[in-house]
């Protein structure tokens, strides 16, 4: 496995026809990184290997907003500022070869120190992207960063390994999350006009990851499809694409106002997703996932890691009662244990949920 950072100094690489791995530096840690470590590898190797343009590889588990090759979104986010500050330039593309990390909520805040993003919506496979294939042929293309993402969006993604592939224009983000909460609060005021139309809009949105269904036959499928079912509910988080349900929701909708703001959140999720690519399978998925009404969701704890306030009150709204109050019972008891226990201080444990 790639550590988490590795660092690929673009111009170095074009200057050859060929190119050659090789260990920079080696650590025995198994702990994930700290932002500073993480941050000090990046820097030494951009002042070991100067180049106009960087690239950064962070590769592992992905769950969008919650985790990323162990760390939270928010220690990624640091690292990039840091080496921001260090070397008075942004990265120029952070690539993550990790699940579910085309999520607005993980992405949102990165655009302050890092230009665009190669995320996927959905899961990767193990082989991930092909590095054989793609480092020595880096010379064939442009020296801008950004055809460099999307050269590695349009030959390796949309396939069953890599089933989703976006390039990101992270600078864009910001615009757009403050209009998903501008929606969200239209939608809560709203409530009693619009929230079933939301409701039906959220559950006819497409999903990630994608469920999977038994090929078993008979009384074996059924059981393997209530095993799966039951992994989803309790494992998976309810991402669903952006697009997907910004356009459901425009369709028949009851206000012109809500309309009106969702088509707006289109028109910039447009703008920020530079070229993405799906499955057939999958249709056609918009680049960007977000966070959906999950039974498996803790409005406290999503406020906390993504400051989106407003969308979290929403989507917690529309859950059923029942898993509404379960969630907070949760939350306020795992507040309080955090009062008086060091371990549930130190690893966040409701953020690994």
């Amino acid at each position: 496995m790639r550590p988490a950072g590795l660092f690929l100094p673009l111009q170095k690489i074009f200057r050859h026809p060929w190119y050659q791995t090789h260990t920079v530096e080696r650590s025995t840690s198994t702990d994930a990184p700290t932002p500073e470590e993480l941050s000090n590898l990046w820097v030494r190797s951009m002042r070991r290997y100067p180049s106009e343009h960087t690239a950064v590889l962070l590769e592992g588990h992905g769950l969008g907003y919650k985790r990323l090759a162990g760390m939270k979104m928010s220690d990624v986010s640091k690292a990039l500022e840091l080496t921001h500050a260090q070397t008075g330039k942004k990265v120029d593309l952070v690539i993550m070869e990790a699940c579910e990390m085309a999520n607005l909520e993980a992405l949102k805040d990165l655009g302050q120190h890092a230009r665009y993003a190669v995320v996927s919506q959905d899961s990767l496979w193990e082989a991930g992207l092909p590095w054989t294939y793609i480092l020595p042929r880096l010379g064939e293309i442009d020296r801008d960063p950004r055809t460099f993402g999307e050269m590695l969006v349009k030959r390796h993604g949309g396939n069953e390994v890599v089933p989703t592939l976006s390039l990101v224009d992270l600078e864009k983000l910001p615009a757009l999350t403050a209009s998903v909460e501008e929606l969200a609060a239209k939608v809560q005021e709203k409530f009693s006009l619009i929230g079933e139309h939301f409701q039906q809009a959220a559950s006819q949105t497409r999903h990630f990851p994608r469920e999977k269904e038994s090929v078993a036959p008979g009384w074996r499928g059924t059981l393997e499809n209530l095993w799966l079912g039951l992994k989803r509910f309790v494992s998976f988080p309810g991402y669903g694409d952006l697009g997907s349900l910004l356009e459901k929701l425009q369709q028949g909708c009851p206000d012109a106002e809500v309309a009106q703001l969702a088509a707006r959140c289109q028109v910039l999720l447009q703008e920020a997703v530079v070229v993405n690519r799906s499955e057939a399978s999958l249709g056609t998925a918009s680049g960007l996932s977000i966070q959906m009404p999950d039974p498996i969701f803790f409005p406290g704890q999503y406020s906390k890691d993504t400051g989106m306030e407003s969308w979290g009150g929403l989507i917690h709204s529309v859950r059923p009662w029942r898993t509404r109050v379960a969630t907070v019972a949760v939350e306020g008891f795992h507040t309080g244990l955090t009062a008086v226990a060091p371990f549930t201080r130190k690893y966040d444990l409701l953020s690994r949920i």
